[in-house]
């Protein structure tokens, strides 16, 4: 039996039959179409991740910054209203924010008139994610330039650089004096 006419002699009945061909075709066609589409919805939804990522990060720098310059206020208050005291306010920081991983902390203190209150700037950075959050604050008190690592800090009111006026000085959890 066979599908069609054959030539004398020949073993091969189905040689010149094409009738699958745009079965097997359409087939192969659907799989290579539906890989890109999914490779480029992954593709799209892996940029829409890191996206997010940054998003999430710079709101939890935010926060820390938001909550390390309440700390400084506040030490700086009740400096105002302790007489020679000694002042140490604790301020609980998380030691990594999320997906930016581990973080710094940098405190600059900007000149000001002596009429004037202090300027500092508390600048968070996740270096893992290249984001960096300001965060700006004003006390009587000016604050000591530095840099620490993210996590629970502890703040004293001290003459840390000799002349004769306090500071706000921040130490890593257990470097306090």
């Amino acid at each position: 039996m066979t599908d069609g006419p054959t030539t004398a002699g020949s073993d091969r009945p189905l040689l010149g039959d094409e009738r699958a061909v745009s079965t097997t075709l359409a087939y192969t066609l659907t799989l290579s179409i539906s890989a890109v589409l999914v490779s480029g919805l992954l593709i799209a939804g892996g940029g829409l991740i890191e996206d997010q990522r940054q998003a999430i990060t710079a709101d939890e720098l935010s926060v820390s910054g938001q909550q390390l310059a309440g700390g400084l206020e506040d030490a700086d208050r009740l400096a105002g209203a302790a007489e020679n005291g000694t002042v140490e306010v604790d301020v609980w920081l998380p030691a990594d924010v999320g997906a930016g991983g581990e973080y710094r902390l940098r405190l600059v203190n900007h000149p000001t008139p002596a009429d004037q209150p202090a300027r500092g700037t508390v600048v968070v950075s996740a270096e893992s994610v290249d984001v960096t959050r300001n965060v700006s604050f004003r006390t009587e008190n000016p604050v000591a330039n530095g840099t620490l690592s993210g996590g629970p800090v502890t703040i004293v009111v001290a003459d840390d650089d000799g002349d004769g006026d306090p500071e706000l000085v921040v130490y890593e959890e257990g470097e306090a004096p």
